[in-house]
């Protein structure tokens, strides 16, 4: 597997989405590297990384994911994923929850993502709405419509 390092630090895990590689977190990399220790694969098939007969779904990426964090000896990360990463950045939490300090995804919604169901039992997420939420009515202090 590909993969660009950077900073020294508490550990971010930078997952890309389709069809983007490593490349895609560079100026974020550049921000977080002082503080942190910045960790951006190619994700299976992506950029320079393998190309490997199977094993691109999210459930074999979210392990390439935590045999990466593995083989960098790191014991904890923040995790990012967006757009097709977000799913193996979910999974990855969800089922090896120690090593995940924080995850934050991006731009991808989890549908039928294996394991997501109980995540999703009693509906989305509140943040989900929030693009949807038609505007309330601003209330001065008398209580009546207006500003």
């Amino acid at each position: 597997m590909n993969v660009a390092l950077a900073g020294s630090g508490p550990a971010v895990l930078l997952l890309h989405g389709f069809p983007h590689t490593w490349e895609l977190w560079t100026d974020v990399m550049t921000e977080l590297s002082g503080r942190y220790r910045v960790i951006a694969p190619d994700l299976r098939g992506f950029g320079a990384s393998s190309r490997a007969v199977s094993g691109y779904d999210a459930g074999t990426l979210a392990k390439d994911a935590s045999a990466l964090l593995a083989a960098l000896g790191v014991s904890s990360a923040a995790v990012v994923g967006i757009d097709a990463g977000t799913a193996p950045a979910f999974l990855l939490a969800l089922r090896r929850p120690g090593p995940v300090r924080r995850l934050v995804v991006m731009e991808a919604l989890l549908g039928r993502l294996p394991g997501a169901e109980d995540f999703l039992a009693d509906g989305p997420p509140w943040w989900f709405e929030l693009p949807f939420r038609r505007a309330q009515p601003r209330r001065d202090r008398a209580g009546g419509p207006g500003g």
